[in-house]
Formats: structure tokens, sequence, C-alpha cells
């Protein structure tokens, strides 16, 4: 990903912070090819990714937010300090959860999930901007 576009944003444990999130992710992406649709697709991807980080993460644990939009591609980033993410297939102990990367590929066009440089985990998602 390119320098983003917009400065980060920071994201704490508290769920009420996934708001205020959601709406700086609208808003950072309001001016740009994207859809109504595609905003809404990202804000519910972040969505899922932040919760499930609320769930794993330290108390004082933050996220960091970035995003770049360029002519072909928007990218998020989600840089956070948690353990780093192994996925696995679901188990029975996952009956009500479970399904966030599928989730998480079906609102975007790429995932990609990899450690961070100091630990924790990174997080691109990726919306592809449809041929003209």
């Amino acid at each position: 990903m390119s320098d983003p576009a917009f400065p980060p944003f920071y994201v704490g444990t508290d769920p009420d912070e996934l708001t205020t999130a959601r709406d700086w992710l609208a808003k950072q992406l309001a001016d740009t090819w994207l859809t109504p649709e595609d905003i809404d697709e990202l804000r519910l991807a972040i969505t899922e990714t932040l919760t499930n980080l609320l769930q794993h993460a330290e108390p004082r644990a933050k996220s960091e937010l970035t995003v770049a939009v360029n002519d072909t591609a928007a990218h998020v980033l989600i840089k956070d300090d948690s353990p780093p993410f192994e996925p696995g297939a679901p188990t029975d102990t996952d009956r009500e959860g479970g399904f966030g990367l599928m989730l998480l590929h079906m609102l975007t066009d790429e995932v990609e999930i990899s450690e961070g440089p100091t630990g924790g985990s990174l997080t691109r998602l990726t919306k592809l901007r449809p041929a003209d």
C-alpha cells in the first residue's frame, strides 16, 4: 500500500469507538470513486475486524486504521497489538462465531492478514475499482 492518503485513526478497546471508526472511514471515502454500497461494505468489514480484536486484545490495546485510495483500488489497513492472528477452520465451539474471515472475503475483493513487524497483526482490506 502506498502512503496513506488520509491521517491514521486510532481505535481503543471501548466498543463505543467502533461507531466513531465507522463514521471516520465513511468520511474519508465519501469523495472517492467508491459507491455508497462499497463504503457500507468496508464499514462492515472493519466492524467485523475490530470486533474480533476487541474480544482478543489487551484492555489498553490500540488499533490503527489507515486508508489509501488510488485510481484502481481502495485499501484499508488495520494494525493492532493483539497476539498475531492465525486463521483456522471453524470448530464446534465457534457456532456463534467463526465466520469473520468468510464475511471479510464476501465484503471485499482482497483480504491479507500478516504478522506485524513488532508483533500483532496487519489486516489489509481491498476494494478494486470496477472496469468502466
